[in-house]
């Protein structure tokens, strides 16, 4: 796990950029690789890669990057792991390459000699990767299949600049510091800017599972491609319980088995939840000394502690357990250090608890961590995802076969009984949406025209048509609605919100987090099970909760999803209260971009309703005011 960046010149002529701004990028990518720096240049200057070092195979010097072939015209900086290294090492040095190290990272620049971009498609692994080739002039970019490691670049007509992080991008004189008003409103949605697009104004994310190759010299330098799509995979024909069971048992089985490979200290994050419950049962089977789990809470709040629940997961599994207790005043004094390492409004409550518990888990000297990840997208978690197979099943498929007179009446007297989620599908199903839409999750059309007071912006609608790109390819596989509903999460929710609170929360502390639902195997099995094997009477993720060990808790193997933090109605509770309130009232980019009243009432009715959704779009808010705070103000 690592950090990286890099430069390439796209038209002869251009000014090199200067040494001490590569410098300078690979400096604010220090908290990501503490351990080692190394960088390349090209003898032209046109090409330069830096790289940050968090050492977890082959502690050596010989694993340093940039790593290079052997005769040096393919050099390669990477940061995450890559599982099946050792399988792809082997034949490799049949055909008589040389490994100078037995860092994982080494075989891509090998495999890319033999298969070219295309060697992305042989990786097992979470990844974000940039191969310069001096042979052909080019610059490959890649992330992994599902957006695990995080990929940002800039680019105009001159030089394309890419990093892990945007604050490295931030250090170049070429990269502007500014707001785009179109992403923040695709914030306001959906709780994260969804990709391509960042909060910054001309820095966009590589999507997951692609390929970007940058050529030197020629008119149309920027080429980008998927080499992997949730949309291709195939629904699951056929199988029982018991053999959906033992697949999707041997299957992450196989996962945690070789994420567990490290040549440092590796443990869990350990809730009191089913998902990190079973990654902490098969991880202490497979490992031969008591793995470490770490937890958190929230000091006197009842709703939030999972210690108990977490430490008794720990002995049924045999782990040794770790829990740290968060203060509010902790909390408050987090928040604004957390929006800064988050670089986006991200209106994740939960964000502040993953912060220190990474803190607390890398304080006890662990560097790997496992994490659950994942799952509640693969295996229908969410409540929502139940709530969305009864409305298709006594309601969706009636509603979009009557015209279109009845169904504008029957979304006006069903409007007031179906809550605003509901509401906004029904008149989306009159204009012809798909039941599974991918739509706003905090603000809502009517919401958004209320807060912003103008019309809404393109961003959406290139949202809107990508997730419905993944509906149809789905729809004509013969998926059903829960299939297509963890497909468009995997693909949009699961890499801009949730990996990326992941990623830059754990390592702002240098600390490597490997999640095992999300082996590619794993979730190419399990996200095409039908609807009836993954939840059954009410009991969401079945395979999952079957193949848990009796002896742990009733409420870990069988009850309902609960967050972390509980629910965002903890943002009521006072200190944490006036400190939002405060935050959200003097905000300059609220002010320039809200209406006044809009975002006072947003506030009234989270205190009057304590309703979930009124609360965690205080959250939305309130974050948005933290980051504009952390890189504007």
């Amino acid at each position: 796990m690592c950090g990286l960046c890099g430069y390439l010149a796209l038209r002869s002529g251009t000014p090199p950029m200067p040494l001490d701004v590569l410098g300078a990028m690979c400096g604010l990518l220090h908290h990501r690789g503490p351990d080692d720096e190394g960088t390349y240049i090209s003898p032209d200057g046109r090409a330069m890669l830096g790289h940050r070092r968090l050492a977890i195979l082959d502690l050596s010097a010989a694993g340093r990057q940039p790593m290079q072939n052997e005769d040096g015209t393919v050099f390669m900086v990477c940061n995450g792991e890559i599982y099946n290294h050792a399988e792809l090492r082997a034949p490799l040095m049949g055909q008589g390459h040389h490994f100078a190290s037995g860092s994982d990272s080494e075989v891509i620049v090998h495999l890319y000699e033999e298969l070219g971009e295309q060697c992305v498609e042989r990786l097992d692994g979470m990844f974000a990767l940039a191969i310069y080739d001096a042979r052909q002039r080019t610059l490959v970019l890649a992330r992994d299949r599902f957006g695990i490691k995080p990929l940002y670049f800039f680019s105009d007509s001159d030089v394309i600049l890419f990093a892990s992080e945007i604050r490295a991008l931030l250090a170049c004189p070429q990269v502007p510091r500014r707001v785009d008003l179109a992403a923040i409103e695709g914030y306001l949605a959906l709780g994260a800017v969804p990709s391509p697009r960042t909060a910054f104004g001309g820095i966009l994310k590589l999507p997951p599972g692609s390929l970007l190759t940058a050529h030197e010299d020629v008119s149309d330098p920027l080429e980008l491609q998927r080499y992997w799509s949730v949309a291709d995979c195939e629904p699951v024909q056929g199988l029982t319980d018991e053999e959906c069971e033992y697949r999707f048992r041997g299957l992450l089985d196989q996962s945690v088995s070789k994420m567990m490979v490290s040549d440092v200290p590796l443990g869990v994050l350990l809730s009191g939840g089913t998902d990190s419950a079973a990654v902490c049962a098969l991880a202490s089977r497979l490992s031969t000394q008591p793995m470490n789990a770490f937890t958190v809470s929230i000091q006197d709040v009842q709703a939030t502690c999972e210690d108990a629940a977490a430490r008794e997961v720990a002995a049924v599994c045999g782990a040794a357990h770790h829990c740290t207790s968060v203060g509010w005043e902790a909390l408050i004094e987090d928040l604004p250090a957390v929006a800064l390492q988050m670089e986006e409004p991200i209106a994740d409550y939960t964000a502040v608890a993953v912060y220190r518990l990474c803190q607390f888990a890398k304080a006890n000297g662990i560097t790997v961590a496992l994490g659950g990840e994942g799952a509640d997208e693969l295996l229908a978690g969410y409540d929502r995802y139940s709530k969305l197979a009864l409305v298709e099943r006594f309601l969706w498929r009636w509603f979009r076969s009557s015209p279109d007179w009845l169904k504008r009446v029957t979304a006006g007297l069903l409007a007031p009984a179906a809550g605003t989620y509901g509401c906004e599908a029904l008149c989306g199903g009159v204009e012809g949406a798909d039941l599974v839409w991918g739509g706003a999750t905090a603000f809502l059309n009517v919401d958004r025209d209320r807060l912003l007071g103008r019309s809404r912006s393109p961003c959406l609608p290139l949202y809107n048509e990508s997730v419905g790109q993944v509906v149809t390819e789905q729809r004509r596989r013969g998926a059903d609605t829960l299939q297509i509903a963890g497909a468009v999460d995997l693909a949009y929710r699961l890499p801009d919100l949730l990996l990326t609170r992941l990623d830059k929360l754990s390592m702002a502390w240098a600390l490597e987090c490997r999640v095992p639902f999300l082996d590619h195997a794993l979730v190419e099995f399990a996200i095409g099970l039908r609807a009836n094997l993954k939840v059954r009477r009410g009991v969401t993720k079945y395979p999952l909760r079957r193949m848990l060990p009796e002896r742990l808790p009733k409420a870990t193997r069988l009850g309902a999803k609960r967050g972390m933090l509980g629910t965002a109605a903890i943002v009521l509770h006072d200190p944490l209260w006036t400190f939002a309130r405060r935050q959200i009232t003097d905000s300059p980019l609220l002010a320039e971009v809200g209406q006044k009243t809009a975002v006072r009432h947003v506030l009234e009715r989270a205190v009057r309703t304590r309703d979930k959704l009124s609360c965690y779009r205080v959250w939305v808010l309130l974050n948005l005011a933290l980051w504009h705070q952390a890189y504007f103000e």
